[in-house]
């Protein structure tokens, strides 16, 4: 099945979700960056807060039933997220990406691993 079909596939209501739930997450990120990383360097409050981060990412990817793989170097400000080539997750990643704002994009380094 051809690249096309597969993102033919995902609905353009689908994909304005995606965007509006991926400025919402960038918004609350810039709100709360102290506090992730605050958070995400202490093992005691690190699961938390990765639970957080996940229920904020699941909202952009609702038709994605399995875990979202992701992580983050907080010490070197990167953020990695995995699709294992599902082109339904790197889409709404693509999105995701595409919507970081530039102060976001030149303080972290964000990366689609397959």
């Amino acid at each position: 099945m051809g690249l096309f079909s597969i993102f033919n596939r995902i609905k353009e209501e689908d994909l304005e979700n995606a965007k509006k739930e991926s400025i919402n997450f960038w918004n609350w990120f810039i709100d709360n960056e102290s506090l992730i990383i605050s958070n995400l360097s202490d093992q005691t409050t690190s699961t938390d807060m990765l639970n957080t981060i996940d229920n904020k990412l699941m909202k952009i990817f609702p038709k994605f039933k399995g875990n979202l793989h992701f992580g983050f170097d907080v010490s070197k400000h990167i953020f990695d997220m995995v699709h294992f080539d599902n082109r339904y997750l790197f889409k709404m990643m693509t999105i995701l990406i595409n919507e970081m704002p530039e102060e976001v994009g030149n303080r972290w380094e964000f990366n689609l691993i397959e």
